[in-house]
C-alpha cells in the first residue's frame, strides 16, 4: 500500500519529483485531492463538513487520507483477526518544547513494540501519579483468565497515520495532530486496558523528547525552565483541561474490530447492542459509547455496526478544514503514515493473511456496493 500515493503517477518519478508535483497541485487547486463527497465515501457514513459555499467550492474531504484510512483499516483486518484502532491526538504546545511529530512516531512504534505484560511496569516507571499506578497493578496482576504469555509482546503491528491542523489555540500557532494507531488486538486483555497502555508509553514518548531537549538548553534558561516544568507536570491521566501550557496526548476513542464481525448481517447485530448502550449510557466493549454520546453530529444516533463507527471516527483526519495550503507554509507535510507493507509471497504466514485480505476484501466491496442513504430522501 503506497503512502497517498496518486492513481496512474509514474512509477519512474522521484520521491523529490513526486513532493514537487503535489506542492504544485496544490498552489494551484488550494487543496490536493479534495472533494465534496456529502457524507458518503465507498460505502461508508463519513463526517460532513458545515454547509458553506467555500467547503462545495474547495471540497470537504482530502479522498487521498480518507482512501488511505479506509485501506488501513481493511489491511489490519486482513493481517488479524481481532484489531484495535486507537484515534489520539498531539497537542505539541509551544515551539520552544521542540516536539518533532516524526520522532514522536518513530518513538512511539518502537516502544510500543517492546511492551510485555513483565516489562510495562518498568517502561512505565517515569510516572507515579496514583490513577497510573493503579492501572499499572491492575494491568500487570495475574489473573486466572490469562490467555497470554507475559513476556509475550503485547504489540506485534502498529502502523498509524497522521494529519497536521490548526486549530486556535494560541500555543505553537494552533498547530496540533491528530492520528490513527492500527495494532493487533492482544487476546486476554481489554481493549479498554490496551487503549490505556497506548496512552501511557505515547506519553512517554514526551517525557523522551522533554528530557532530549534538556540537554540542549543552558540550566536556568527560559527553554530549559519551561522543559524541566513539563517534565514534572507530565502525567498521563491528567484531563485534557489540566494541560493549559505543555505537551500531551489525547486518546479520543478506539474500536475492537472482529474479522467475524465486519459483515453488514453483524453489524446490524452491533449496531443494536450499541443502541442500548447509548439509551442506558452504559459500556460496550469494542468502542466508547460515552463518544456517541457526547459527539458534535449525530450526536446520541448510533450509525451502525463497530466497523462503521469506526470509519465514521477515522473521517475526521480527512476533512479539508483547517488542512489547506493557506494554513500552512508551502512544503510543509500534512499528511504522513507508516509503510503498511503489501504482502509478498515469502511472508511469513502468507497464506493466512491471503486468506483473511480476500475475506475482507468481499466484506468491504459489499458495504462499497450499498445505496446512499442521503440520496434516498
Amino acid at each position: 500500500m503506497k503512502k497517498f500515493s496518486k492513481v496512474g503517477k509514474s512509477q519512474k518519478q522521484t520521491k523529490a519529483e513526486l513532493d514537487f508535483q503535489r506542492y504544485m497541485e496544490d498552489k494551484t487547486k488550494t487543496t490536493s485531492n479534495a472533494f465534496h463527497v456529502n457524507g458518503w465515501w465507498r460505502g461508508f457514513i463519513v463526517q460532513k463538513a458545515q454547509d458553506t459555499l467555500s467547503n462545495k467550492k474547495r471540497g470537504d474531504h482530502h479522498v487521498r487520507c480518507l482512501n488511505k484510512l479506509i485501506d488501513a483499516t481493511k489491511w489490519i483486518c486482513s493481517r488479524h483477526s481481532k484489531s484495535l484502532v486507537i484515534r489520539y491526538s498531539l497537542y505539541p504546545s509551544f515551539n520552544f518544547y521542540d516536539i518533532d511529530v516524526s520522532k514522536f512516531h518513530k518513538d512511539l512504534v518502537e516502544r510500543l513494540y517492546k511492551v510485555t505484560i513483565d516489562n510495562f511496569a518498568d517502561m512505565a516507571s517515569f510516572f507515579t501519579d496514583k490513577e497510573t499506578l493503579s492501572f499499572i497493578k491492575k494491568f500487570t496482576n495475574n489473573s486466572e483468565n490469562d490467555k497470554v504469555s507475559r513476556t509475550r509482546k503485547i504489540f506485534t503491528t502498529a502502523e498509524y497515520i497522521w494529519v497536521r491542523e490548526l486549530g486556535h489555540s494560541g500555543y505553537n500557532d494552533g498547530e496540533h495532530f491528530h492520528g490513527v494507531f492500527f495494532c493487533n488486538k492482544l487476546q486476554g486483555r481489554s481493549s479498554n486496558q490496551l487503549h490505556k497502555v497506548f496512552r501511557i508509553i505515547a506519553f512517554d514518548c514526551i517525557r523522551i523528547q522533554l528530557k532530549s531537549n534538556l540537554k540542549k538548553c543552558r540550566k536556568g534558561k527560559l527553554r530549559h525552565r519551561a522543559n524541566t516544568s513539563a517534565l514534572e507536570d507530565l502525567t498521563p491521566f491528567k484531563l485534557v483541561d489540566e494541560y493549559p501550557e505543555t505537551p500531551y496526548v489525547d486518546v479520543e476513542g478506539y474500536f475492537e474490530l472482529h474479522r467475524n464481525g465486519l459483515s453488514l448481517t453483524k453489524a446490524k447485530e452491533q449496531k443494536a447492542l450499541i443502541e442500548n448502550k447509548v439509551f442506558t449510557e452504559g459500556q460496550y466493549p469494542r468502542l466508547r459509547v460515552d463518544k456517541i454520546i457526547n459527539r458534535k453530529h449525530y450526536k446520541r444516533e448510533v450509525i451502525g455496526g463497530d466497523l462503521e463507527e469506526c470509519i465514521y471516527a477515522l473521517s475526521y483526519l480527512s476533512k479539508v478544514a483547517s488542512k489547506t495550503l493557506d494554513d500552512f507554509p508551502a512544503g510543509t507535510r500534512r499528511f504522513n503514515s507508516s509503510k503498511f507493507t503489501k504482502l509478498n509471497e515469502g511472508d511469513t504466514d502468507y497464506e493466512r493473511i491471503f486468506k483473511g485480505t480476500e475475506k475482507v476484501d468481499q466484506i468491504f466491496e459489499v458495504y462499497s456496493n450499498r445505496e446512499d442513504p442521503h440520496e434516498s430522501h
